[in-house]
């Protein structure tokens, strides 16, 4: 079982098409990122955090992280956590798949996440001071243009938090809208570690599997019931 799996615990709340595959359930924590060619579920809880993921349908290879933060510079040891950065968690990812000689035409890409953690608060000067979340999405979307990527379906910004569930079997990733008291939690958690988080995570080289990190937020025990799933963005 690859690491950060887990099985019996989530199994009841995976949405309804896919609680039947018996496929190792992976949940994905701040700063980590995996790209894998083997079937699994992969579960991520954003907040002002952003998530890309990318898929080849000819291979079957997939990847996404979990960054918090826009860009690496200016961060002592950013190198050794990549993933915690949206520029260069899209960069790592990238080079993986073209490493394997897949064309920007042929891989799939969405983006997710982003929110803004003040909620409606605030005037217009301190959302451009803090909205981290916009940011992360500015980021994202300027990096993949550079790549010459394009991005099929995205779900970004607003003021709620998301849960995600990554299909690396076809690309798929299921969508739910936290509530707002349950999505203001996990932008809080988030907004505590971003001055102050060093943590480890996705160093080079180490990205056939979930490399463990020392931080943590809600992890994807904590969905709803799939009939309580809005549905996936195919």
């Amino acid at each position: 079982m690859l690491p950060g799996s887990k099985r019996s615990s989530i199994h009841s709340s995976l949405p309804g098409p896919l609680r039947d595959s018996n496929l190792p359930n992976v949940h994905l924590k701040i700063g980590e990122g995996i790209v894998t060619a083997g079937d699994m579920l992969i579960a991520t809880v954003l907040g002002s955090c952003v998530s890309v993921s990318f898929f080849h349908a000819g291979s079957g290879l997939a990847g996404i992280f979990h960054a918090m933060l826009p860009e690496h510079a200016g961060y002592k040891d950013s190198g050794k956590t990549p993933c915690k950065f949206v520029d260069s968690a899209i960069l790592l990812i990238y080079e993986q798949f073209r490493r394997r000689g897949i064309a920007n035409r042929d891989m799939e890409l969405k983006l997710f996440g982003g929110a803004f953690s003040m909620g409606q608060g605030g005037t217009a000067s301190v959302r451009s001071l803090v909205d981290v979340g916009s940011r992360n999405v500015e980021t994202a979307r300027a990096m993949l243009q550079r790549l010459g990527l394009t991005v099929s379906r995205e779900n970004v910004l607003g003021d709620r938090g998301r849960k995600l569930v990554f299909d690396t079997r076809s690309g798929e990733v299921w969508l739910k809208m936290l509530g707002r008291a349950e999505g203001q939690v996990v932008l809080k958690q988030e907004s505590v570690l971003v001055p102050v988080v060093e943590g480890r995570a996705c160093p080079l080289g180490r990205l056939d599997g979930v490399v463990p990190s020392e931080l943590a937020i809600t992890g994807l025990k904590d969905m709803p019931n799939a009939a309580d799933m809005t549905g996936k963005q195919r």
